[in-house]
């Protein structure tokens, strides 16, 4: 009730605090590899390649981690978390351990990441799909994308370049739901090699993505698909394979990211479909935009809605909810996010009983159902071109 005023002063009013949801951030980045020296199994914050160097020493043949560390922060990167597994670890002790936190589960002392990137132990090794598939499962759980580098055998030769990466596909295994949450880059890239005198060597292009991906979410936002001419390649000299254009059309049908090289502009990436597109052609997650966007939105409400923890579970609080996460998806829809002319086509927000059930009250479950347009990329662009003959007009 508000306070009586009965005579000129100054009155005070305790007001309910009002919750509002603040975007996670979209690009954070984690390496796991084999580095010179540092921490093991410990994840280090990384703001540019001259930390990475400070912790952790420079890059060698059998510590290529700092190769793809160094193309990150060179493409846009800004944050970054690394953490090291031992020089003779094997695949076991690279994938780790849930209950030590070490491998990949080091990054559960972390709060958040959002790519995560798994460069080969050597130069001429490819990381073990076993690794591949455990990290998969991992991102799914951490709400993170996992980026996959090609295998060497896809490089060794251009005949029947489809039919290897098809099985080549077959033998990662990254299908079922958790597809959705990874996605594959092809060909790897060339770029000088300090240790062998400024000599090109091809390296597994995990890093640079991710870049790209950090520099597009910076300039146009999550819901941008990191691909195009805007999307292009820093600090390489090329590509280990040019692609033609049937190739790549084969490609992207079996879920892969081609990398390809543009007159003028240079190297660019020119994909932005998850590994789950290839099984799923027409499911909702086909595009990295879209999945990423709909992990930024979930993790971003999850943590702006915790303080309804111990709340009552009734009106009020369902109330309250509902504003907060409408204001949060409005401010998306006005910065261009979200589809619509209106906001009510753009998004809608429930939290009432028609999403918890009278035993949902009783027991404490609080449901919010959300749904949202979003922007997907135009990967086809159709132009109809008429010609009006000269003859008509006379």
């Amino acid at each position: 009730m508000p306070p009586e005023y009965l005579a000129p002063g100054v009155y005070i009013e305790e007001l309910p605090p009002h919750h509002k949801i603040v975007g996670v951030e979209t690009s954070v980045a984690a390496f796991v590899g084999r580095a010179a020296s540092g921490p093991l199994d410990e994840p280090a914050s990384v703001n540019s390649f001259a930390d990475y160097v400070r912790l952790f020493g420079v890059s060698s043949a059998d510590a290529l981690m700092g190769y793809a560390v160094e193309d990150f922060f060179a493409n846009g990167g800004r944050r970054a978390f690394v953490v090291r597994v031992p020089d003779d670890a094997a695949n076991e002790r690279l994938i780790g351990d849930v209950e030590s936190k070490t491998g990949i589960y080091a990054l559960d002392k972390v709060d958040l990441f959002n790519l995560l990137c798994l460069p080969p132990p050597a130069h001429g090794k490819d990381t073990d799909p076993s690794v591949y598939r455990a990290a998969l499962r991992y991102c799914h759980e951490r709400r993170a994308m996992l980026i996959v580098d090609p295998p060497l055998a896809w490089s060794s030769e251009t005949a029947h370049l489809v039919e290897r990466v098809q099985a080549g596909l077959d033998v990662l295994a990254l299908t079922g739901e958790d597809a959705r949450n990874a996605a594959l880059y092809f060909p790897r890239i060339i770029k000088a090699d300090p240790l062998r005198g400024g000599a090109h060597e091809a390296f597994v292009p995990c890093g640079a993505v991710a870049g790209v991906i950090a520099r597009t979410d910076a300039a146009r936002g999550v819901w941008k698909a990191p691909a195009g001419n805007e999307a292009k390649l820093i600090g390489i000299e090329g590509l280990q394979v040019n692609l033609s254009r049937e190739s790549m059309d084969a490609l992207n049908g079996h879920g892969v990211n081609c990398l390809r090289t543009l007159p003028r502009i240079g190297s660019v990436v020119w994909g932005a479909r998850t590994l789950g597109s290839a099984a799923a052609p027409s499911s909702e997650w086909k595009y990295i935009s879209i999945r990423r966007y709909a992990l930024f939105i979930e993790d971003s409400i999850d943590r702006g809605t915790r303080w309804a923890v111990f709340e009552t579970n009734a009106e009020p609080l369902w109330r309250e909810i509902r504003t907060s996460v409408e204001e949060f998806l409005v401010r998306l829809w006005r910065d261009g996010g979200l589809q619509g002319t209106k906001a009510e086509e753009a998004f809608f927000v429930r939290c009432d009983r028609s999403t918890m059930t009278e035993a949902d009250i009783t027991e404490g479950r609080l449901n919010i159902v959300i749904g949202f347009a979003p922007l997907k990329p135009s990967e086809y662009v159709r132009l109809d071109i008429r010609h009006i003959l000269a003859s008509a007009h006379s």
